[in-house]
């Protein structure tokens, strides 16, 4: 029933562009889920502003993605990647979906957990 929990701080950004671009962010982290054999369920995205942040996740009949970033704090974002095993394990997908975003996100730094969820 468990899953992989990724949860990640990326530092300084390079495709600070997209961290202010709620549209663009929703759609390019759907796809990425999508690619990756997921399902979405819905998605919530709320930009704080023309040209500030955005908070959004990508909820999944798996679990979910999230990510909030701060193009304001040297291009600075959370990330959240939670893919459930309940039918099969989903663990490879949810480690795909994780690097998808980076390689989206172009970090200079990051600092990355993983747990294994019960």
């Amino acid at each position: 029933m468990g899953g992989l929990h990724i949860i990640s701080e990326f530092f300084g950004c390079k495709n600070n562009g997209l961290l202010k671009n709620k549209k663009e962010l929703e759609k390019r982290l759907s796809e990425i889920v999508r690619n990756n054999g997921l399902t979405v369920v819905g998605t919530y995205f709320h930009q704080f502003g023309e040209g500030n942040g955005v908070t959004g996740v990508v909820v999944l009949a798996e679990s979910h993605v999230s990510v909030h970033t701060w193009p304001e704090k040297e291009n600075f974002v959370n990330a959240d990647v939670f893919v459930c095993n309940v039918t099969q394990d989903n663990t490879e997908r949810a480690k795909a979906v994780y690097e998808k975003i980076k390689e989206l996100l172009e970090p200079e730094k990051e600092e990355t957990r993983e747990v294994l969820r019960k």
